[in-house]
């Protein structure tokens, strides 16, 4: 099994690790986030994110509906 770190994260957040995206994958990490938000609400929720890091990044890491309930 691989280690996971799951945490609650706001636009900073996957901003934060888009802008760390490229070392983490560099040192093999895998990154992918989980959101509570409907599929459809992703791509308004990304712009957000880049809009607020003065669209100076792109997300490149999946970002997918959870599953489980954890977050919602």
């Amino acid at each position: 099994m691989l280690p996971m770190l799951c945490y609650v994260a706001l636009q900073t957040e996957i901003g934060r690790m888009s802008l760390k995206y490229k070392d983490l994958a560099e040192k093999g990490v895998k990154v992918a986030a989980l959101s509570c938000n409907a599929l459809g609400e992703h791509q308004k929720w990304l712009d957000d994110v880049v809009a607020h890091c003065e669209n100076k990044i792109t997300v490149d890491f999946p970002i997918s509906k959870s599953l489980c309930n954890v977050c919602c």
